[in-house]
């Protein structure tokens, strides 16, 4: 088991993780490190299918605040697992469009908006990956194009996902 993480102030800890995928089989590594010394404190695999990823997070992410001790109320673990959609597939593509809009290229920030649409084909309710659009067309206009060009679109979606959830604080 862990030392008690998040008690001792002395021990800062990073989360580290992979994930690999071989045709339909996922396998999730992750890890809490302590930064100072670099020894890992706690670690797990997970395995399962790519169709099983949302479980696979939300079983990451209780794991993870046990191994930290953390004692969530009913509410802080909703939160927690809070899955935005219910479509792996649509979480998938919003994950590519994450990876490629944190490139901070132009064709990067295309590459992220078109893989948010495939996401919204996938769950048109999907508020995240509208964000994710609303992010992007942002980004487009601050560093290529002009806030003229993008930023009316930009708003559309950010509203478009508040209309889906309104409580959602990126938006």
């Amino acid at each position: 088991d862990v030392p008690t993480i998040g008690r001792d102030l002395r021990v800062q800890v990073v989360v580290t993780g992979t994930l690999h995928q071989q045709g339909d089989e996922i396998r999730v590594s992750v890890s809490l490190v302590d930064a100072r010394e670099d020894d890992q404190l706690w670690g797990k695999r997970y395995q399962g299918r790519l169709g099983q990823i949302l479980d696979l997070q939300d079983q990451v992410a209780r794991d993870v605040a046990a191994a930290l001790r953390l004692r969530l109320t009913t509410e802080e673990d909703r939160r927690l697992t809070r899955r935005y959609t219910e479509v792996p597939e649509a979480y998938l593509h919003y994950r590519e469009a994450i990876h490629h809009w944190n490139r901070f290229t132009e064709e990067g920030l295309k590459t992220a908006i078109e893989n948010c649409r495939q996401a919204l084909a996938r769950d048109p309710d999907y508020a995240l990956a509208y964000v994710g659009l609303a992010q992007c067309y942002v980004l487009l206009g601050n560093l290529y194009l002009g806030p003229r060009e993008t930023f009316a679109e930009a708003r559309r979606c950010a509203e478009r996902a508040l209309q889906i959830d309104d409580g959602l604080q990126e938006a």
